[in-house]
């Protein structure tokens, strides 16, 4: 099954991991994996599956700017704290740092 054929092309078209999920038949947490998957596909074409807390859904795109505003926002996404470090976007790659167990956000 290629989740690729079930996003559309263009953020005024973006789709609900729960609307992919329920027209695969797959969990909405498989729908996460097979989207990072079909990503290292669409790269090779210079594609990308992204998404945004402020839109509807997933999307493709080629669009580079679209592509780098997913890659901010899914890092700020994926940026926990745990045992006073946390994880943070650099150039590319997480380098992980110490913070303040007080301090709630980086």
């Amino acid at each position: 099954m290629n989740i690729i054929s079930f996003v559309p092309t263009g953020r005024e078209n973006a789709v609900s991991r729960y609307d992919i999920a329920k027209a695969v038949g797959i969990s909405e947490r498989d729908v996460r994996f097979k989207i990072k998957e079909a990503n290292k596909e669409l790269e090779r074409i210079g594609e990308a599956i992204v998404s945004s807390s402020s839109g509807r859904g997933y999307w493709r795109t080629n669009d580079i700017a679209e592509m780098e505003k997913y890659l901010q926002e899914s890092s700020r996404r994926r940026s926990t704290q745990a045992k006073g470090e946390a994880l943070i976007y650099v150039k590319g790659h997480f380098r992980r740092i110490r913070v303040n167990p007080a301090q709630t956000k980086l």
